[in-house]
């Protein structure tokens, strides 16, 4: 393995981003309805920080799609479930003792009613803690890069960065396509708005990042 400084530096900077935006949404949130120059301080930095995940997507995709070692799928699908799904598995089973912890709490404390599947439910839909969406996310982007790789190789590097793109508008497709029938036709639908929350399906989002993430490796 070698070390690339500028691609270190560029974590660093989606780390600090990633920081600004939890920092900035506490603020954007409790501005949303006052009309102050503090709500648009806030939605500046939020929106501007926002370009940290597609960042830390399109440098997980450089790395993945360029290992040519990948596309052997039994090895690879041994390596992430060692080193991301296992994890992430384990982090998730803490925080949902810890969810049910916090219900027990607030039975004793407040008297407030123990929502028995709540936690279980966050955990199905791929978030049992709002900030571990992003690993779940990732897990269904992970399962692709055998698929990605083989494409590539049968269809050449033009072919793949054209695919590239065509996700980029593909999630963006998706994204506008989800928030016009949740607020025109879906309000009520129960099922809708599960279908929406699973973090697994936000992949699709994200593909177009994950694969310009290799194709602009070689570019300035």
């Amino acid at each position: 393995m070698k070390r690339e400084n500028n691609i270190d530096l560029l974590k660093i900077v989606a780390c600090i981003m990633v920081i600004s935006i939890h920092v900035s949404a506490f603020w954007v949130d409790k501005y949303l309805k006052e009309d102050n120059y503090k709500f648009l301080l806030a939605n500046f930095w939020d929106a501007l920080s926002q370009v940290a995940v597609p960042t830390f997507v399109m440098i997980a995709g450089r790395y993945a799609l360029s290992n040519e070692k990948n596309i052997n799928y039994k090895m690879y699908y041994e390596k992430i479930l060692k080193n991301i799904y296992i994890p992430t598995f384990i982090w998730s089973f803490l925080y949902i003792v810890y969810n049910y912890l916090i219900e027990i709490l607030a039975f004793f404390i407040k008297g407030k009613e123990i929502e028995l599947f709540s936690p279980i439910k966050s955990f199905l839909i791929g978030c049992p803690a709002y900030h571990l969406w992003y690993l779940y996310m990732m897990i269904a982007t992970y399962l692709t890069v055998p698929f990605l790789i083989k494409f590539r190789k049968k269809h050449g590097d033009n072919k793949f960065f054209q695919l590239g793109i065509i996700f980029v508008f593909i999630g963006l497709g998706v994204v506008l396509i989800k928030l016009y029938l949740k607020n025109n036709f879906f309000k009520e639908d129960y099922f809708f708005e599960w279908l929406c929350n699973l973090e697994y399906l936000k992949f699709i989002n994200y593909m177009g990042y994950f694969i310009l993430g290799y194709c602009l490796k070689n570019k300035k």
